[in-house]
């Protein structure tokens, strides 16, 4: 449980990565068991994990985009209950101090067949760290998906975010589209 929250702050975190290589718009990254796109649009940098990979984009004055898939472990059999008290307490365990939650929303849900919860978040983030000296309150906005594999010991998050003074107009376009996407290798 630890170790995911641990890399859920990774993805909240990154604004930028120093071994990022740039990417093409929509192109198919595969790993063991899923198929993942790269955003539509261009400008994004890929940094690969053993754990998963992060799409990373700066945006206009200080703001930034990241999309990102991550494999998390889970228990074999996992109740819905259970799984979407996991996802709902890596919110509650944020930095009060520093994010203010404006909204958080999550649902139930079946993709490509899959057991999912979806999960909308806006916060205020109060520190948020523009470069290594200095820091600006700006909001944060983040749209995930969940999935447990079935018969498996691991599930995955895909989310898309944005950090900027305003959310942009296009943020629930752009991330529907990351987020559908992402195809499981059956």
């Amino acid at each position: 449980m630890k170790k995911n929250i641990i890399l859920l702050w990774i993805i909240l975190f990154v604004s930028s990565c120093t071994s990022n290589r740039k990417v093409s718009p929509f192109k198919v990254y595969v790993s063991s068991y899923l198929n993942v796109h790269s955003p539509n649009t261009i400008g994004w940098k890929l940094s690969k994990y053993k754990w998963g990979m992060i799409f990373s984009k700066k945006g206009r004055e200080d703001s930034s985009y990241i999309a990102s898939v991550i494999e998390y472990p889970l228990p074999k059999e996992i109740s819905e209950e259970t799984f979407l008290k996991i996802v709902k307490d890596k919110i509650k365990n944020i930095n009060k101090e520093r994010f203010e939650l404006i909204y958080s929303s999550f649902k139930l849900s079946t993709i490509q067949g899959f057991k999912c919860i979806e999960s909308q978040q806006l916060t205020k983030d109060n520190e948020a760290h523009i470069s290594s000296t200095d820091t600006r309150i700006l909001l944060f906005k983040i749209s995930s998906f969940n999935c447990k594999l079935p018969k498996q010991d691991k599930g995955f998050m895909v989310s898309y975010s944005y950090r900027g003074k305003n959310i942009p107009k296009t943020f629930n376009e752009e991330s529907k589209y990351f987020l559908n996407s992402i195809s499981v290798k059956h």
